[in-house]
């Protein structure tokens, strides 16, 4: 059972909701028992304003779940016991624009809450990107990987091609993260875009969504 048709809640990047972070490959509980680190959204949209620098070893990682325990890296687990308070997209694929994800997103969503920013081996010739859309009342880890599946195929739809790995309950998206070696001397991003939108956070995934799952 899915939640009825979202409304927009216009209140800054949830500061409140704790997300699973990974920090780096290497970050492993399960031997030790001991919970994971969390970020929040309004973390999320501060490094998107301003990535790390972190070789892809080293670079932190989220899981769009609050369920932090230390067995929470297993798809399983996370279909059973995550609840889940956002989208999260990948596109990898025949180079759109900034523009083209936002209005994509926009189209799929209306104006809420999102926040949009270039993967780590993006360039100007082969832009990448990394979308995460919020929304307040969570879903279970099974509900997320339907919906993503149908989030993705309406992107499809629009002409956006998702990297549907990213439908995995626990497969967990990279922060925003500029390397060394895609920096200049200087230490300036040879490329880097973001978008933030901090406000009318969804209350529930949209309708269109749910029915098509």
């Amino acid at each position: 059972m899915f939640f009825g048709a979202p409304q927009l809640k216009g209140s800054p990047m949830d500061s409140t909701i704790k997300l699973l972070r990974i920090n780096g490959n290497r970050d492993t509980r399960s031997s030790v028992g001991t919970n994971y680190n969390t970020i929040t959204f309004a973390d999320i949209a501060a490094m998107a304003e301003d990535p790390l620098t972190l070789t892809k070893l080293d670079a932190p990682a989220f899981v769009a779940s609050s369920y932090i325990a230390s067995d929470a890296r297993s798809h399983e687990v996370q279909r059973q016991h995550g609840q889940f308070h956002a989208f999260v997209v990948d596109v990898d694929e025949n180079g759109p624009t900034l523009d083209a994800v936002d209005a994509t997103l926009t189209a799929v969503f209306s104006s809420c809450a999102r926040i949009i920013y270039s993967t780590s081996s993006a360039s100007a010739e082969a832009p990448k990107w990394r979308a995460i859309v919020p929304f307040l009342t969570p879903i279970s880890g099974t509900q997320y990987e339907e919906l993503q599946r149908s989030l993705f195929e309406l992107l499809q739809a629009h002409g956006i091609t998702c990297d549907r790995s990213m439908q995995g309950a626990a497969q967990m998206a990279f922060l925003p993260n500029v390397p060394p070696e895609m920096r200049g001397s200087d230490g300036t991003p040879l490329f880097y875009q973001s978008h933030v939108v901090a406000d009318n956070i969804l209350s529930a995934p949209p309708l269109a969504l749910q029915e098509r799952a």
